[in-house]
């Protein structure tokens, strides 16, 4: 038979503030001898302060330079509201996750994280990994939206609603939205996603974390623990609603009550309405359907699902347009499909568009 031959890292992570940080050690792996590839691995886990952890596996297969192996077939002790415990144990399906390749040297860090008790960033919903069909499933939007394309993403942490005008005055300075809706939690306008990107270093430097952004050229570093826009994947995957993905909803959340959760054309009153006013999608995130329109990372081209790579696609390498997302108030029900994408000058500030966060798990 076959071994995988894992090396196992070990990573102590993430305590709150003051908080003592969990410990993460003891790591052992058992790969299975009745021929199913399935990997068992065991850890103890210990956080001083009796906190609930997010406890997250990644995995490399090329000795660490990079962690975007997928290791997405997991069951057991892992993910959120993880306790103290001795004997913990993860179980990897590897041959699903890796079906033609049994037998490449890998590499696995575990990592805890002590946030709130169950891992959540205030604010901000986890959302686990996992692959996903991209794209336009009904064959009833635009050329663009196709093919149909798989993609397997990290998880991450995004924003429960659209940034408000509350905190991106707190941020920022000032508040960039009027005439369409003013208020402490209407959803921030009239921002280009140069200003979306400056609040997202802005915010990243007041809670002393890595810039995710080099302001000099615009790139972004996906591998900085700061704030970022959420690649066009990672947007449409929390917007289907993570590893409930399949319930393969037209909009975010439902398919035929789009009313009860997004605020469009047919009954807006043509205007942006408070974050929050609506019912959420199944990982509980607001306004993923109309509102604001949302910028994404991404650089915009209409035949990038022709060449996405599989494992957390960042768009082309530079165009001239990014990524908008999620419909808007003003547009109809065809614009607030989880699959509908456009593009929009980067440099370009409208009353219909808006931004949430992201932050990647480490």
């Amino acid at each position: 038979m076959k071994k995988i031959f894992l090396v196992i890292l070990l990573f102590i992570t993430f305590g709150l503030f003051c908080n003592e940080p969990p410990v993460v050690s003891n790591i052992s792996v058992e790969q299975r001898d009745d021929g199913s590839y399935i990997v068992d691995i065991y850890y103890d886990l210990e956080d001083a302060d009796g906190d609930s952890m997010l406890v997250n596996i990644a995995a490399s297969d090329d000795e660490g330079e990079s962690w975007d192996y997928p290791i997405i077939s997991l069951s057991g002790d892992t993910g959120s509201d993880i306790t103290s415990g001795t004997s913990k144990q993860i179980i990897w399906d590897f041959a699903v996750d890796h079906p033609e390749v049994l037998n490449i040297p890998t590499m696995i860090k575990i990592t805890a994280d002590d946030r709130n008790g169950g891992g959540e960033i205030e604010g901000m919903i986890f959302v686990q990994g996992g692959t996903i069909e991209m794209g336009d499933h009904f064959n009833e939007g635009e050329a663009d939206e196709l093919p149909v394309h798989e993609v397997t993403l990290s998880s991450f942490y995004i924003g429960q609603y659209e940034v408000t005008q509350a905190e991106y005055t707190a941020v920022m300075g000032s508040n960039s939205a009027h005439d369409w809706g003013v208020g402490d939690n209407y959803p921030v306008y009239y921002v280009t996603w140069y200003n979306a990107v400056e609040y997202c270093n802005a915010l990243s430097v007041q809670e002393g974390l890595t810039l995710c952004y080099d302001l000099s050229d615009w790139s972004c570093d996906f591998s900085a623990d700061g704030y970022r826009l959420p690649t066009e994947a990672e947007w449409e995957y929390a917007s289907r609603g993570g590893v409930n993905w399949t319930d393969d909803y037209r909009y975010s959340g439902t398919t035929d009550n789009l009313g009860d959760y997004a605020w469009y054309g047919s009954n807006s009153g043509s205007q942006p309405h408070e974050v929050g006013t609506k019912l959420p999608n199944q990982l509980d995130i607001y306004d993923m359907s109309g509102n604001v329109y949302e910028w994404c990372n991404d650089w915009y081209l209409s035949s990038y699902y022709n060449s996405s790579p599989a494992n957390n696609p960042t768009g082309p390498d530079s165009e001239s347009h990014r990524v908008g997302r999620g419909g808007y108030w003003l547009g109809n029900a065809s614009f607030c499909l989880v699959a509908n994408r456009f593009d929009v000058n980067p440099g370009g500030s409208y009353h219909v568009i808006g931004f949430r966060i992201l932050r990647a798990v480490e």
